[in-house]
């Protein structure tokens, strides 16, 4: 199957880091990775390999640690060749070589002391092509030097624009070197250059948005750039291609955005590999270690293994956080509910609006409540339940049992719920629960809520009134004649709701309860297991969650079975997405993997989004033209 897309592989091996510098080793058929920053919490001086499968760190010995340099592979020498950098202390013009086994330094004059500046390989002439960057002072660069094996040689002062962060790599089909974008005293730069060894040339080409911080490999015929930021701290995460003229932007589904990650083109594989950065650029939080990104991933640009036309792919991970609930409003916004992992230091909770343009995340934080279950309505209200057990200790004056809702501006308030332990109905703040948890939204705007501690099902009418179900259920959809859907004892069905008046002995009215009518089983035998065909005699494995789309077809989080399944309006169940395997790789359908897919949710075109609980990750299965 030939298509382009990106894979997430791991999130084993170098810790979280940006502003690091990655080569490809062909002789030893691997990409090394060295440095990089932590932010506020320290700088780097690991050296790492990547084989296709696996991190190892071969080296803690070797440059100072140090963020913000460069490297390339010299293909003639054998040996990568590190420059510059910032160090702890100082900015650096030393320049060293690793051999796979060690690190020497080769040289400490040349090219001024700088950081943000690039190097490029050119594996015709057989020269390590620098430009630019930020010296002392934040003076900005525009010199050109090239490195022989022995010595810098600086060539000219003609050519692009004083910058930094700036892009560069070697177009060995055209016999130059690329250079894009980078950023100068006022604002980010949009401009393709070419070396020749000579003479510096602007191309003049429209398509990439102006950018610095990002990445961009050669891959043979084109090069590719991702990710990276403006000058309005707007965080992107597009692909683009650049095939010698003009810039294409690629299919933008893959990495989350981010800038200050690294790339390398990986020609033993036909991949690309992407590594790290940091998904912020707030002036205020860049250094919140959140925003440090530890994630592998791959382009691939050539056939891979699957036969499905179906592809999944991670679009967002949450290292540090447990997810615990996504939900798509009336505009195909993406919301999820988070809960910070304390003990690694993350002490705010989270509801998350996922950004799948390019900028960066919306998002609510807060301290004094857990947010559990997430529903939006038609006016794009949020609803948010509040469950009274804690994964922490509740701290002073931390809110339970209560249902919140956000308005679009972001006006938060209780929507029902006294924040008292209890089971009393009533209207609004009057009501109680006892440990609310997954909730669920019908066309009317009726939200119904599994409130575990009552065991049983609460629905609150859009006014605020609040009333009890007969039976609990969690996970359920509707479709639009307001049928239930549920995933219960290895079977999918389909309930139809009554509300019946409650009276008291005198025959006064003193409440309502929904009850279910009619109780339909529409797939599975109830008897747990795997099994695809019609729907009565399939088998299911603890399945969760169910969602909907606007054909009729329902999809099933197959949660012990690592699967999402899909039951068509013929009465067919099929595998959508999953090869049953645990695992986090994503890809063809038939060959991604899953770990103990959770909540699911589809969007107006049919899409659908996994929280793939284990991976702290949301994952989307997108169908494509191959």
């Amino acid at each position: 199957m030939s298509q382009f897309f990106w894979i997430q592989k791991h999130n084993f091996g170098p810790k979280p880091r940006c502003e690091h510098a990655m080569v490809f080793d062909s002789e030893r058929k691997c990409t090394v990775l060295f440095g990089g920053s932590l932010n506020a919490q320290g700088l780097l001086n690991d050296t790492w390999e990547w084989n296709g499968k696996n991190w190892i760190q071969v080296s803690d010995i070797g440059p100072a640690p140090r963020s913000k340099h460069a490297m390339a592979y010299d293909n003639v020498r054998k040996k990568t060749i590190l420059f510059g950098g910032v160090t702890a202390t100082k900015l650096n013009k030393d320049t060293w070589e690793w051999n796979g086994e060690f690190w020497t330094q080769v040289a400490n004059d040349g090219p001024k002391p700088r950081m943000d500046h690039t190097i490029a390989y050119d594996n015709i002439r057989n020269k390590i092509v620098l430009f630019g960057g930020e010296s002392s002072n934040a003076e900005l660069l525009a010199d050109t030097w090239e490195w022989d094996g022995v010595e810098w040689v600086y060539k000219n002062n003609a050519g692009p624009s004083a910058r930094k962060g700036h892009v560069m790599v070697y177009d060995s089909a055209r016999k130059q070197v690329i250079l894009f974008g980078g950023k100068n005293n006022e604002s980010a730069l949009g401009d393709t250059w070419t070396w020749d060894g000579i003479r510096w040339m602007e191309i003049k080409s429209f398509g990439a948005d102006p950018c610095y911080h990002a990445s961009m490999v050669f891959t043979g015929n084109t090069s590719t750039m991702f990710g990276g930021h403006d000058a309005n701290k707007i965080v992107f995460g597009n692909t683009w291609e650049w095939s010698g003229k003009a810039w294409t932007q690629m299919q933008d589904i893959g990495p989350g955005p981010r800038w200050g990650h690294s790339m390398v083109y990986d020609s033993e594989r036909k991949a690309i590999i992407l590594f790290g950065g940091l998904s912020n650029s707030t002036e205020n939080e860049t250094t919140h270690p959140l925003y440090l990104l530890g994630d592998t991933w791959e382009l691939l640009k050539e056939d891979v293994k699957g036969t499905s036309d179906i592809i999944v792919s991670t679009i967002a991970h949450f290292p540090n956080y447990y997810p615990r609930d996504i939900a798509i409003g009336p505009n195909d916004s993406i919301y999820i509910t988070l809960i910070g992992d304390q003990a690694g230091g993350i002490p705010e909770n989270r509801i998350q609006k996922l950004s799948l343009t390019g900028e960066s995340a919306v998002h609510f934080d807060y301290r004094q409540f857990e947010p559990c279950g997430v529903v939006i309505d038609a006016e794009n209200n949020i609803y948010v339940s509040v469950p009274a057990g804690t994964l922490y200790q509740p701290i002073e004056g931390q809110e339970m049992n209560l249902i919140k809702k956000i308005t679009p501006p972001g006006e938060i308030s209780t929507f029902a719920g006294s924040g008292v332990p209890g089971s009393a109905d009533g209207d609004g703040t009057n009501a109680q629960f006892n440990n609310p948890a997954s909730l669920a939204i019908d066309h009317n705007g009726n939200i119904y809520v599994t409130d575990i501690g009552n065991h049983c099902n609460r629905k609150i009418n859009r006014s605020g009134m609040v009333n009890m179900m007969a039976e609990i259920s969690s996970g359920v959809s509707f479709d639009n004649g307001n049928k239930m859907y549920r995933a219960i004892n290895n079977q999918i069905q389909r309930i139809t709701l009554r509300d019946d008046l409650v009276q008291s002995g005198t025959g006064d009215q003193i409440g309502t309860l929904t009850v279910f009518q009619e109780v339909l089983i529409i797939a599975g035998n109830g008897i747990k297991g795997f099994a695809n065909g019609p729907a009565l005699s399939a088998q299911f494995s603890n399945p969760s969650s169910v969602a909907l789309d606007a054909n009729g077809n329902i999809y099933v989080a197959d949660t012990g079975n690592n699967r999402i399944r899909k039951i068509d309006a013929s009465g067919q169940v099929t595998t959508l997405a999953g090869s049953g395997e645990t695992g986090i790789e994503d890809g063809p359908a038939d060959v991604a993997q899953f770990s103990s897919p959770s909540k699911i949710a589809c969007d107006s075109k049919g899409n659908i989004y996994v929280l793939d609980i284990e991976n702290k990750s949301i994952k989307k299965i997108s169908s494509f033209s191959l």
